[in-house]
């Protein structure tokens, strides 16, 4: 299955961007959610434990679920990534949503393993069963605030068109994310196959 034309922004830099015009109502209900429960000043939340600022996104993460219709909105961007890849195939939309938030940098204890996910393909964790679907996969990613050059998505451009078996790996576990803790349930991974 090709995804997009060979002319495309997708096919020629392996991402494209999506208007969140149309789902602009739930975009509004997550950011209600947040703003709610991340009320107090940056400083706060600087300082405040790893664990306890997870705790927080893990409860935003659930009251998110109960009060937007994420069916809906996942409905609305898979619409639009059928069209924006001219595809005609059926897509379908993972129930597996994650909250990952992120602190700004003003302590030297951040940005380091324990606030963000490193560089990394979907298809190292895939296993030898999933891998025939999961390497079609593309994933969504969808800001609820305003961003900056500072606070953004990295990437390697042009990254997707090296082949998996090129890319040296080595497996790495993770000094603070334990399986089955809320930093795994929130999409942090225990076992990092780290790009070498």
């Amino acid at each position: 299955m090709q995804l997009g034309h060979k002319n495309s922004s997708f096919y020629k830099n392996g991402f494209s961007y999506l208007p969140n015009f149309k789902f602009q109502k739930e975009l509004k209900l997550i950011r209600k959610v947040l703003k709610k429960n991340f009320s107090k000043k940056i400083k706060y939340y600087n300082e405040i434990s790893i664990e306890k600022l997870r705790k927080i996104s893990n409860s935003s993460l659930k009251e998110i679920y109960r009060k937007v219709n994420i069916d809906k909105l996942k409905s609305q961007i898979t619409e639009y990534v059928a069209h924006e890849l001219s595809s005609k195939n059926n897509f379908y939309a993972s129930s597996y949503i994650t909250l990952l938030i992120t602190r700004p940098k003003k302590s030297n204890n951040l940005f380091t393993e324990k606030e963000y996910h490193d560089f990394h393909r979907e298809t190292f964790y895939a296993g030898k069963k999933k891998l025939n679907y999961v390497k079609y996969q593309m994933n969504c990613w969808i800001p609820v605030f305003n961003i900056s050059e500072n606070q953004n998505l990295m990437y390697v451009p042009f990254s997707h068109k090296i082949p998996d078996k090129k890319i040296k790996l080595k497996n790495c576990k993770s000094k603070i994310v334990k399986k089955g803790s809320i930093s795994h349930k929130l999409g942090y991974l225990h076992t990092q196959k780290k790009i070498l």
